[in-house]
């Protein structure tokens, strides 16, 4: 088996067809008959096929744990845009309410010079509906005078 390992990924390499036929190589050199050396080679079989199994189980779990971060990654650059979406429509918003202010402003004002003139219209009227009321009396007074004449 041989690991090479460094970082968030995890690379194996295990050729178990090629390890059977080196331990099978060697045990046709190595006499048959030494029992020791078959329970040997059996064990080391066994801790390179456990090794193997745990070096794939990390190698699975490493891989899920970056598709989590990728999936995180992705929900944050999603909430990312939303918040930049959302300023968006805040500031045009706020620009509305800026706008909203100053006509309100300037309604107010022309709403003032309106009462203003219709005061001073009111006042006009009122000059002149003396005047005219003046003007009548005048007139009855002169027609009372040349009748009784």
């Amino acid at each position: 088996a041989e690991y090479m390992g460094g970082g968030p990924n995890l690379f194996v390499t295990m050729d178990t067809e090629s390890s059977t036929n080196q331990m099978q190589g060697q045990q046709q050199s190595d006499s048959y008959d030494d029992p020791l050396r078959r329970q040997q080679l059996h064990m080391q079989a066994q801790e390179d096929e456990t090794m193997l199994r745990e070096i794939e189980e990390r190698d699975a779990a490493m891989r899920e744990l970056e598709s989590g971060v990728m999936a995180v990654n992705d929900l944050f650059k999603d909430m990312a845009q939303l918040v930049h979406d959302q300023g968006e429509v805040i500031d045009s918003i706020e620009a509305n309410i800026d706008k909203a202010e100053v006509h309100t402003r300037q309604g107010t004002s022309h709403l003032q010079g309106a009462v203003s003139h219709q005061k001073k219209s009111q006042r006009k009227k009122l000059i002149l509906l003396g005047i005219l009321l003046a003007i009548v009396l005048i007139l009855i007074l002169v027609l009372y005078l040349s009748l009784r004449n």
